[in-house]
């Protein structure tokens, strides 16, 4: 793999390409033509990218997402919330702070995974910039309506 620190600005041209800086990926080179979305709900907002939405066999819809979670956006807090019908898999790819499931806070980072029932209360306090891949079935956003799975319970 080149960084572009190896790549002349005509071969950066156009490419999905790694940007080493300090350690970080540059969100704007590594998810160039990944399809974002912004959720704002008025409590929080959220940054989606769509990485792929497939069929399972039995014909249910799974998507990947990555989120990225700033602990400078939402004053460093993303109030616990529930997804009715979805059941996630949240990976930590990137960062650290605190999940909270259930009214009980956990700290994350780097390496840790969580199981989120669907129905199951959960949010986050960032510390760091964090990058969480997440297996949902069915999706958080209907692929079909685009309506979001997403209530505030507690507010």
């Amino acid at each position: 793999m080149k960084y572009t620190e190896d790549l002349s600005e005509s071969e950066r041209k156009g490419m999905n390409v790694v940007v080493k800086t300090n350690g970080n990926l540059s969100d704007e080179i590594l998810l160039k033509g990944i399809k974002k979305k912004e959720i704002k709900t008025g409590v929080d907002n959220i940054t989606i990218y769509e990485l792929g939405l497939f069929t399972n066999s039995d014909g249910s819809t799974e998507r990947i997402d990555l989120f990225v979670l700033h602990p400078d956006s939402n004053e460093g807090y993303y109030p616990p919330h529930i997804h009715k019908k979805v059941h996630n898999l949240l990976y930590i790819l990137q960062g650290e702070g605190i999940i909270i499931l259930d009214g009980v806070d956990k700290t994350y980072h780097l390496g840790m995974k969580f199981i989120v029932e669907k129905g199951m209360t959960h949010g986050f306090r960032p510390k760091k910039r964090t990058l969480i891949l997440s297996f949902e079935t069915p999706p958080i956003i209907d692929p079909v309506t685009n309506k979001v799975d997403l209530e505030y319970p507690l507010l």
